[in-house]
């Protein structure tokens, strides 16, 4: 066998030497390490394992708080840069005709939260916006529902709808 290895290129034989020394290194390591695992087994022999240990996870329930308690978030505007309610419009009476309550507002925002929701509305003319809830008087006009991309108005026989104006990508 010593001839053979004779024989062998120098590389392979320094790799056969290290992976042989490796090995031994190795299998120190194994013993010593048996030998303390076993000290401290009998230093502490009712320790419970590491690797038994569960968290306590018996109150981890998620709860959803009423939402009475998000009364101010909902009441501000969503789409209104500082967020702060705009001043209530006093109602007009007038008649307005269908084609004219789509010319003078749109539709620029729309928040539906179970039994609460509000649309926001915006002036052509002068950009002003608006919130209102379902019931809500704009121009003599009622709003009879808001969903989700559409808002419905009514004034007496005539009905007219508004839709969420969707902002193009900059």
């Amino acid at each position: 066998m010593i001839e053979r290895l004779k024989s062998i290129a120098p590389i392979p034989k320094l790799l056969f030497g290290l992976s042989a020394a490796l090995t031994a290194v190795l299998v120190v390591e194994i013993a010593l390490l048996g030998l303390f695992v076993a000290a401290d087994d009998s230093a502490a022999p009712d320790a419970e394992p590491a690797a038994s240990y569960r968290p306590d996870t018996s109150n981890t329930t998620l709860t959803i708080p009423p939402i009475v308690q998000f009364r101010e978030v909902i009441e501000r505007p969503l789409f209104i840069e500082g967020r702060r309610p705009p001043k209530t419009q006093s109602s007009r009476t007038s008649s307005v005709e269908a084609v004219q309550l789509n010319g003078k507002w749109k539709v620029t925002g729309i928040f539906l939260a179970g039994e609460q929701s509000f649309v926001h509305v915006e002036s052509v003319r002068d950009k002003k916006t608006t919130r209102l809830k379902a019931g809500a008087m704009l121009d003599g006009w009622r709003v009879a529902s808001i969903e989700q991309n559409i808002v419905r108005f009514s004034n007496g026989a005539q009905s007219a709808s508004l839709e969420l104006q969707k902002k193009s990508p900059r």
